[in-house]
């Protein structure tokens, strides 16, 4: 819960900020941090990891970046789950999908930001959770209208697996199932689409 006021509260400075100096997003230095935190996740150092991480959250609130956050979501809370122990790690999580929610208009990247989630949680050993963030995914898959045949695969394909692990077999098949009539339909569409031209 702390987490969440200290990003609102450093958001709000960053607005301010922002609107009083201009601060222009600086791309060479947003990728040579990106550069920075894949090396240190490819030998993981994840103290390391975390800490550029924050650093680069901090720069996109800094420039008014905040649709960028949630490419950090998992990377972020699977480092603060390896320093500080599995409940820190599900709780930065939490923490920036809400944020991610509050602040950023694209909702591709809110359920990137869910799905990420639900692997922390998976990861850390929360199965119930994990199934409740995989039904969070599926809400926002069924109420946005521009979304993908391979989220809404991935929406039930998720569910599918949520019941077999917890042994319920039958809601486990229907998930399953319908998994793969999203793919169906935008296999047709491209096949339709590759003759039209």
């Amino acid at each position: 819960m702390k987490d969440i006021w200290c990003i609102r509260f450093a958001w709000i400075l960053c607005l301010v900020t922002v609107s009083a100096h201009g601060q222009e997003f600086d791309g060479n230095l947003f990728l040579k941090r990106d550069s920075t935190i894949e090396a240190f996740l490819g030998v993981g150092d994840y103290e390391q990891v975390e800490k550029y991480i924050d650093g680069q959250i901090a720069y996109l609130m800094w420039v008014g970046r905040p649709d960028s956050v949630y490419r950090y979501a998992y990377n972020a809370s699977r480092a603060r789950w390896k320093t500080k122990g599995s409940q820190a790690g599900v709780e930065r999580a939490e923490t920036l999908v809400e944020w991610i929610v509050e602040n950023d208009p694209n909702i591709d990247h809110h359920l990137q930001a869910i799905n990420d989630l639900t692997w922390i949680y998976e990861e850390t050993g929360n199965p119930e959770k994990c199934l409740a963030a995989d039904e969070r995914y599926l809400e926002v898959c069924l109420g946005y209208p521009g979304v993908k045949p391979i989220q809404l695969s991935t929406a039930y394909y998720s569910l599918g697996y949520d019941h077999q692990k917890n042994g319920d077999g039958q809601k486990a098949t229907y998930f399953f199932s319908k998994s793969i009539e999203p793919r169906l339909i935008d296999t047709f569409a491209y096949r339709k689409r590759r003759i039209d031209s």
